[in-house]
């Protein structure tokens, strides 16, 4: 979903289309833990996480550099209603495909502000070297015609 493969998706939701509907709603709700682990975590409500180990760890880092509360919500959203149609019976192989697409635009998007908020720290240390730059020039500058007009004293 995050690379936006849209030929792999649609893979991938054949195989999940021929999974049986119990493995189906279990692989829902597991995401569905998972984002309210990375919630809690992101809210730094450690004592009520129930993961532990490397699951733990893959929480901590997706939630530190990822997804943050309001991602969370559109994420648990688009979960919940998946699930809801898999339990009307829905055709597996569309909701999938909706999910992984609803997901791959969230990513997306996160992607979009990561470089955004990426772009604007960059701009905000070259514009800070550069009047750096133009604080040890005039500095440079100052002293360079203050030894000359001490000289010609």
């Amino acid at each position: 979903c995050y690379k936006s493969d849209f030929r792999a998706l649609f893979t991938r939701a054949e195989s999940f289309h021929k999974d049986n509907i119990e493995g189906q709603k279990s692989l829902i709700l597991t995401a569905m833990n998972v984002l309210r682990e990375i919630l809690l975590k992101d809210a730094k409500l450690d004592q009520l996480l129930r993961t532990r180990g490397e699951d733990l760890d893959f929480v901590t880092k997706i939630s530190t550099s990822v997804f943050k509360g309001e991602h969370i919500e559109s994420l648990y959203q688009a979960f919940n209603q998946a699930h809801y149609h898999l339990e009307r019976n829905g055709n597996a192989k569309f909701i999938f495909t909706d999910l992984s697409m609803d997901i791959s635009l969230l990513m997306s998007k996160i992607i979009q502000i990561m470089l955004l908020l990426y772009i604007g720290r960059c701009r905000r240390i070259l514009s800070c070297r550069s009047r750096i730059d133009t604080y040890h020039t005039k500095q440079k500058y100052s002293k360079t015609v203050g030894d000359t007009q001490s000289k010609t004293k």
